[in-house]
């Protein structure tokens, strides 16, 4: 269970409780990007040093 960005607790309207919910994204737009992994908001926001 994720302690932020779920169903309840969805900061910046994202919830990240399954694709379809990070493909839909949040106020800053989808999570994902299918096909462009690195260009994800997500996947770049693991990165050390990014600033998610």
């Amino acid at each position: 269970m994720l302690s932020c960005h779920n169903v309840e607790k969805k900061r910046g309207q994202l919830d990240l409780t399954s694709r379809e919910a990070a493909l839909k994204g949040g106020e800053n737009g989808p999570a994902l990007k299918p096909g462009k992994a690195a260009d994800s908001p997500l996947i770049k926001s693991l990165v050390p040093g990014a600033d998610p």
